[in-house]
């Protein structure tokens, strides 16, 4: 008898040094690998002269030990920059933001769209077609030295939208949520995205998100075209920018229709160290302290760009915010060997009678 009960005490020792493991909070800790997916054709683009397969890559959580991958789950679409010249789906500047939020329980999509050297047919009709030069004037991002023809923008908008409808109605076979989709654009890629997203279509149309990140080209075609009901937004920029710059007299513009249609925003800047127009995941982002909205609430610089990204996605766009998942120590091997141990202690026992 008093051998069985040392048995089951190793036991019981074995399962609680193994069975209650940590938990991780979903969105928040790289609790996952990820798998890429290349080239997917998510819709034909028409050129002047033919056509061309408008392709994406697909980033998916993998399971490496840590945590179960959830079914349902919200997925991001990103479009890179560029100048509507260079933007390419395998670009750094997209395929870190892709894997860091893969790791963190996003499926992430990284879509090519057409671009100046595709030469592009007319676009689509669609709410981008009432984009002009003359819409909000000069400080758009087409006003800008690379400003390339409305058209060429009018297409990268519209494939944007195909990128986003296409993840929308495959999203049984890449297990995702078909009601959580963000969107991500840095520099061309962003103000493609604001004039998609913010254009006063209040039509639940199948290429709307439920949250957007604007990275280095925070600049929209027509701010008073901000309309209720929109999705938070994050909109990050580099304060000297020389390209698409952040202007103090004129972004505020934005910030108020944001503000009195009640859409949440937060407005990072990457300073005083971020003097160009590139990506910097380095750096300490501060909020616009000249903003009223925003002055107090983000003061401090103690989270990467990445992180605030992070916090911005799960707080303000997963269907639930950080959530404790159960996360087994990978050491099951350790309870197979205490097993193990146990049984021979049974059996040297049962060899002593």
């Amino acid at each position: 008898m008093i051998r069985k009960t040392t048995v089951f005490s190793l036991f019981a020792v074995a399962l609680s040094i193994v069975s209650p493991a940590h938990a991780g909070l979903l969105y928040m800790e790289p609790l996952y690998g990820f798998h890429e997916t290349e080239n997917i054709q998510f819709a034909t683009g028409k050129l002047t002269t033919g056509t061309m397969p408008l392709l994406m890559d697909v980033y998916q959580p993998t399971n490496i030990g840590k945590a179960q991958v959830q079914t349902n789950r919200p997925a991001v679409v990103i479009q890179d920059g560029g100048a509507w010249t260079s933007g390419d789906k395998d670009n750094g500047r997209v395929t870190t933001v892709a894997e860091f939020l893969a790791q963190r329980g996003y499926t992430v999509f990284i879509a090519n769209y057409r671009q100046v050297n595709d030469s592009p047919a007319k676009a689509d009709a669609g709410p981008w077609n009432s984009l002009s030069f003359s819409s909000n004037g000069s400080a758009l991002g087409f006003g800008t030295t690379v400003y390339p023809g409305a058209n060429v923008v009018r297409v990268a908008i519209q494939d944007f939208a195909s990128a986003i409808t296409f993840v929308r109605n495959h999203a049984a076979d890449y297990g995702i949520d078909a009601g959580h989709i963000a969107g991500v654009g840095g520099s061309a890629g962003a103000i493609d995205l604001l004039d998609l997203q913010y254009n006063g279509d209040t039509t639940a149309a199948s290429y709307r998100t439920q949250a957007n990140i604007s990275a280095v080209g925070s600049m929209m075609g027509d701010w008073n075209k901000v309309v209720a009901g929109g999705a938070p937004l994050l909109l990050w920029n580099n304060a000297l920018d020389p390209l698409i710059f952040y202007n103090n007299d004129v972004e505020p513009n934005l910030h108020h229709q944001l503000q009195a249609k009640g859409i949440y925003y937060e407005q990072w800047m990457e300073t005083p160290n971020a003097t160009d127009h590139n990506v910097h995941y380095d750096q300490y982002p501060l909020a616009d302290t000249n903003d009223p909205y925003l002055a107090g609430k983000y003061g401090d610089a103690s989270e990467l760009i990445l992180d605030r990204m992070r916090d911005f996605l799960a707080y303000h766009f997963t269907p639930t915010g950080p959530v404790q998942v159960p996360v087994p120590e990978p050491s099951s091997l350790l309870l197979a060997a205490l097993a193990a141990a146990g049984i021979l202690i049974v059996r040297r026992g049962r060899n002593r009678r």
